[in-house]
């Protein structure tokens, strides 16, 4: 028996006997880029979710290749134009970012600053394990030059970033860190 095998009978025994349920139903939603969602309860118990299980193992070794080619693309690119143009602009700082940051050894001398919306509790602050500030868009706005690139960090909100950048005047090409379904 395989380890996943083991641990899912682990966690089938533990929901049948301790708290008397079932495990009703698994999906694989895409919302954010990928997320399990588990039924629990007393209807009627899955069959068998060992196909499932198969596949999402083999997702999961496929998600780790696609990471590793993402994480070299992307800083490469994130390099050249750091060493062609300076230091780029980010626009958006969900907390999930963090991770994308820390997956591409990005800091404080490839990203100026991430330029967070009005009232944003994130404002005057530092992209966690770095020195890369945190500042109101307003000043993003104030700059002279409204056409340079700008990178995305709210890559799962790829065209409310966008709305807001143009509503506010900003012409620059919009990067997205990650692309995902074919957006950005």
């Amino acid at each position: 028996m395989s380890i996943p095998e083991h641990t899912h009978n682990a966690h089938l025994s533990l929901l049948q006997t301790r708290w008397e349920k079932k495990l009703m139903d698994v999906q694989y939603v895409s919302r954010y880029g990928g997320n399990i969602r588990v039924f629990i309860g007393n209807g009627r118990q899955l069959e068998s979710s060992q196909e499932r299980e198969n596949s999402f193992l083999n997702q999961f070794s496929e998600m780790a290749t696609n990471i590793s080619e993402w994480k070299k693309e992307t800083k490469t690119w994130i390099e050249d134009y750091v060493a062609t143009k300076g230091k780029i602009r980010a626009k958006a700082f969900p907390g999930r970012a963090a991770i994308m940051i820390k997956l591409l050894e990005l800091n404080e001398s490839h990203i100026s600053a991430v330029y967070e919306i009005k009232g944003s509790i994130k404002i005057n602050h530092y992209v966690p394990g770095t020195r890369i500030p945190i500042l109101p868009e307003i000043k993003l706005y104030s700059l002279e030059d409204q056409d340079k690139p700008i990178l995305n960090l709210a890559w799962h909100l790829p065209s409310e970033v966008r709305k807001n950048l143009a509503k506010n005047g900003y012409t620059g090409k919009v990067h997205d860190i990650k692309v995902f379904n074919g957006e950005g």
